[in-house]
């Protein structure tokens, strides 16, 4: 697994995935961009948002439709020290010009970023508003790139808005690259280990699905929530022609591949999940009941028992911050919903122990409250919540 500490901030981390030439992203119905591609494309974008007055620490608003372009106009920004803001216009087209006008005041004035197919939706809510299309006819200067400090604001993630006006959680490059070392070293990441996004990017878990692969040096595949929502098989297809070994999934998907397999069996050389090794689960509760059915369909196409991981994590927290490595063995026949798991060690924890000169305790496991002892007798504590 890299080294956590070889880099410090988002640019360090492009420009040292941007190293292997062969690496990079699949994106279904795309093209395959290589990290290096990826890179040289950020650089023509960061200097079309400098020659249009873009400055660091300047608001970006992207709009969150195709991950291709958004993770190029997220890189852009990166490299101007601009900070992106990823968001998806509502259902509803006569929502969006209010949600502009949130955003505008919240943010102060930012730019919009969108594709050139979507430019004309936009409705004039004063704010300036520019093509990545556009953007990426400029000539790259990659001696002109910022350089940011570990601690400085690299990203805004809106909050859904659930209990009022959505709101913006700031999050810096340490927050982000000590997120990835956390994650890394809890699910036992490396190169090999090819990973699967179909979540939004205007949420954070398709944000750490995209840099994950790149802090662990991995290749990665990325598609759109319709694509899967349309055919949940279809997100088994996708694991198996990609020999993917790391997903996020929230738990309603096993069900509906459940249902959909129930109807119509897939046939084994559809569906080979043998390269599987986690399927995250989170967003929302896993259902016990649901995973075991799951699985024991899965199991005939190859999937091990042990792959699924329930975990816990917030914007906050940059998505996936506890995972319940234990699941298999210790939960999946006698609980209804099992508990989060354990949280992950990030740089964090080394510097505490450097400084304090001793080993971590093992950490407690969040779980329901329920009978029984609050300690199991294998020593590891759970956190009751009542």
């Amino acid at each position: 697994m890299p080294d956590p500490h070889h880099v410090s901030t988002l640019p360090q981390l492009l420009e040292r995935a941007a190293s292997d030439t062969a690496q990079g992203i699949t994106f279904i119905g795309g093209p395959f961009l290589t990290y290096a591609e990826l890179r040289e494309c950020a650089c023509r974008i960061s200097q079309g948002l400098r020659d249009r007055g873009t400055a660091p620490g300047d608001r970006v608003l992207i709009a969150a439709n195709d991950p291709e372009l958004f993770f190029r106009a997220f890189w852009g920004c990166v490299l101007t020290g601009a900070v992106p803001c990823p968001f998806a216009p509502p259902a509803d087209p006569s929502r969006l010009h209010a949600q502009l006008e949130h955003l505008r005041t919240l943010l102060g004035d930012p730019l919009v970023i969108v594709s050139k197919t979507a430019h004309g939706d936009l409705p004039d809510a004063g704010l300036r508003t520019v093509t990545i299309e556009e953007l990426s006819h400029a000539a790259a200067e990659p001696d002109q790139l910022h350089t940011p400090a570990p601690d400085d604001l690299a990203l805004l993630m809106l909050t859904s808005g659930s209990t009022g006006s959505s709101k913006a959680v700031r999050l810096t490059h340490t927050n982000l690259l000590a997120a990835q070392a956390g994650k890394a070293g809890a699910l036992e990441l490396g190169p090999d280990d090819t990973s699967l996004n179909w979540i939004s990017v205007d949420h954070i878990a398709a944000i750490e699905a995209h840099l994950l692969p790149m802090f662990n040096g991995a290749d990665q595949v990325m598609t759109t929530p319709a694509t899967v929502l349309a055919d949940p098989v279809e997100f088994l297809r996708l694991l198996t022609a990609h020999r993917v070994r790391v997903t996020f999934t929230p738990n309603f998907l096993f069900g509906q591949i459940n249902q959909a397999l129930a109807g119509r069996p897939a046939s084994e050389r559809e569906v080979d999940l043998s390269s599987v090794r986690h399927i995250i689960s989170g967003g929302e509760a896993t259902v016990t009941a649901t995973v075991r059915a799951f699985l024991d369909t899965l199991s005939h196409y190859g999937l091990r028992g042990d792959v699924i991981v329930p975990a816990f994590g917030m914007t906050e927290t940059c998505a996936g911050s506890v995972f319940n490595r234990d699941f298999a063995t210790h939960d999946l026949e006698t609980t209804e919903f099992p508990p989060a798991g354990a949280p992950g060690a990030g740089p964090a924890d080394s510097y505490h122990r450097r400084r304090q000169g001793v080993g971590l305790h093992r950490p407690a496991r969040i779980g329901r409250a329920g009978g029984g002892a609050a300690v199991r007798s294998d020593g590891l504590g759970r956190l009751l919540r009542r």
